[in-house]
């Protein structure tokens, strides 16, 4: 719990960090090395992984690497897919703070 809750923390600041630097007037620029911003991220979507199945990450990874080929395949498009499809809720709810800071009110699609 004290992983999940450190990881839930810093992922909660380092949203308001974006959030306030968007509120602020300054402009997010991707540019370098950009998934060193998403270690939080990816710290508290770990420990999300170890609260749902209720595994340790270790274990989990050697019940991963003992299932047969075509499982992982199977397993890994689904959770890639998944992840997808995550990421594009996250991006669509950002457009749409954007748009509502600057005042914008288009149609989502």
């Amino acid at each position: 719990m004290k992983k999940i809750a450190s990881g839930a923390i810093a992922t909660v600041l380092f949203v308001a960090a974006l959030v306030f630097i968007v509120l602020k007037g300054y402009q997010i620029q991707l540019r370098g090395p950009i998934f060193v911003g998403l270690l939080p991220v990816a710290w508290f979507l770990a420990c999300v992984l170890q609260l749902v199945t209720g595994v340790p990450f270790a274990t989990l990874s050697e019940k991963w690497d003992n299932l047969a080929g075509w499982q992982r395949g199977l397993l890994g498009i689904g959770v890639f897919l998944t992840g997808l499809f995550l990421l594009a809720l996250v991006i669509i709810a950002f457009a749409l703070f954007l748009d509502w800071k600057q005042g914008i009110h288009r149609p989502l699609f």
